[in-house]
């Protein structure tokens, strides 16, 4: 950390960090020549500093002057707790290698993508950032890839009208770090009807304006991507008009973005009806008297086979009704006071928790109900040693109780009549579907469907999860140590009978 803007001394150490800048350096690697003199000088300070007082793991305070000269002011060891196993220099200088050559590799043409090269994101999709972590354990880490990125999201994709992308995953591991490959995901996007050349040309485009606009990581399907034929399509479409394309692609475009949009407002009803059938066979699997591992087998391949596809199609309604809703105030159809009068209209699973909340206490429902129901729910969906609600619930679920608010959701008006004679005359133009009446069924399941959908599934994800620790606790081994193996290694003891099975998940997790 340096401030190589200001001539103070102190802004490092004394919290302000207005002129911050942060360098990154591999021991043992070049420093990059952009990088201002005094870092490559520093570099040199610092090996020597290591001789002297023979350590490498140094918090070092410096300051140069403006003649060049290097200042140590502070060298002292640096205070955090570290792992017994020492880190080994010549390993991590391999995977950087490594994850050089896989970035690199991954730039290059594939048979089963169009587009140029590609970027790597934390936020795009499905958002690794936020469901496992920038440094997620290696179970959370291969448990979120088994169960969605390496398959299950592009069979929805294929499924709903988009390019089919197998066998491609979504994720990329970079030492450890999980990356989504943003042309992988720009292609899963692409309407499967269009033709190879302008497919790529549209990859390219977004990919550009990714560039261009790198704080839409976490917007990319609003803000960049056509994914659905909304009602600011016009609007949308001078975007492609400005970057070259002509009448003829932006009309396919449109064309394809119809086809796909109708098609999904037709299957939502059917697709959230689909919920139930989750919930029976989570219920069957849960009822039979399995072994924890097998049982943990069970439920993670019935999400993975039907959970997540099901819940992928439910996300995918989820977001064409918000972009619907946000697109009929954006091209002046309705105002945004009557999106919201709509949108608060809709229960959602929040929602109905806090009216559950209500009830616990009025007495209509007891405690132990209301912790059997939203006990599954976790902060780490995907982390073994982050507690679920049902295991500490007086910190996740009582507060709850002290001021429930609950909503008369009968009493909510959505749209007025001039609103709805508004919306109706779009839709016409727009030909989705055949009355404002069926777009209002589709926008409440669309939102209504995703939340329940994820809900549903996660009951999945979370026993799968406990079952797993108990294994574990069976063979003498902490979520601690089960977190460090892979959900592969814990397949492959399916139905293995040994005396030192414990010792043996054991080293493996300590290897990592």
């Amino acid at each position: 950390n340096f401030d190589d803007t200001s001539d103070r001394t102190d802004t490092v150490t004394s919290g302000q960090h207005g002129s911050l800048r942060t360098v990154f350096l591999a021991r043992g690697r070049e420093a990059r020549s952009d990088l201002p003199t005094e870092i490559h000088r520093l570099l040199e300070i610092v090996s020597e500093v290591e001789g002297l007082v023979g350590h490498d793991s140094l918090d070092i305070e410096f300051a140069f002057t403006h003649d060049g000269t290097g200042h140590i002011l502070q060298v002292r060891p640096i205070a955090v707790a570290h792992r017994e196993m020492p880190i080994d220099d010549e390993k991590i200088s391999a995977c950087i290698d490594g994850a050089i050559d896989v970035y690199r590799e991954r730039q290059r043409p594939s048979p089963f993508l169009v587009g140029d090269s590609t970027i790597f994101s934390v936020m795009a999709d499905w958002n690794p950032a936020e469901m496992i972590g920038t440094k997620p354990n290696k179970l959370a880490r291969s448990l979120y890839k088994h169960l969605i990125t390496d398959e299950s999201w592009a069979k929805q994709r294929a499924e709903y009208g988009y390019r089919d992308v197998r066998p491609c995953n979504l994720i990329v591991d970079f030492v450890g770090h999980p990356f989504i490959d943003v042309r992988v995901d720009f292609n899963s996007f692409i309407p499967a009807s269009l033709d190879e050349d302008l497919a790529s040309r549209l990859v390219n485009h977004y990919m550009e304006r990714l560039r261009d606009k790198p704080s839409l990581h976490d917007k990319v399907e609003f803000d960049i991507l056509l994914t659905c034929l909304a009602f600011d399509f016009n609007q949308r479409a001078e975007e492609l008009y400005r970057a070259g394309f002509s009448d003829s692609d932006v009309r396919q475009v449109h064309d394809s973005l119809n086809r796909i949009t109708r098609a999904g407002i037709a299957r939502c009803a059917a697709d959230v009806a689909e919920i139930e059938t989750l919930n029976r066979r989570f219920n069957a699997i849960m009822s039979h008297p399995s072994l924890p591992l097998e049982r943990a087998y069970c439920l993670f391949e019935d999400v993975r086979r039907l959970g997540i596809p099901l819940f992928s199609h439910l996300a995918r309604h989820g977001f064409v009704a918000v972009a619907l809703l946000n697109s009929l105030v954006a091209a002046d159809v309705i105002a945004a006071t009557d999106r919201d009068a709509f949108l608060s209209s809709i229960r959602t699973v929040s929602q109905t928790m806090q009216d559950d909340a209500g009830k616990v206490l009025a007495g209509e429902c007891t405690w132990e109900a209301f912790v059997a129901r939203y006990g599954h729910l976790r902060p780490g969906s995907y982390d073994i040693s982050s507690q679920n609600y049902a295991s500490a619930p007086d910190i996740y679920l009582r507060p709850m109780l002290d001021q429930p608010q609950t909503q008369d959701f009968d009493q909510v008006n959505g749209w007025d009549e001039s609103t709805r004679r508004a919306v109706d005359a779009a839709l016409r133009e727009l030909d989705l579907c055949s009355s404002v009446g069926e777009l209002e069924v589709f926008l409440r399941n669309g939102i209504q469907g995703r939340e329940l959908g994820k809900f549903t599934f996660m009951r999945n994800v979370d026993a799968g999860l406990e079952s797993l620790a108990e294994f574990g606790m069976q063979q003498g081994l902490s979520r601690d140590d089960l977190k460090h193996l892979a959900i592969s290694e814990f397949y492959e003891f399916r139905g293995v009978v040994a005396n030192d099975l414990g010792e043996r998940l054991r080293e493996m997790s300590h290897r990592g």
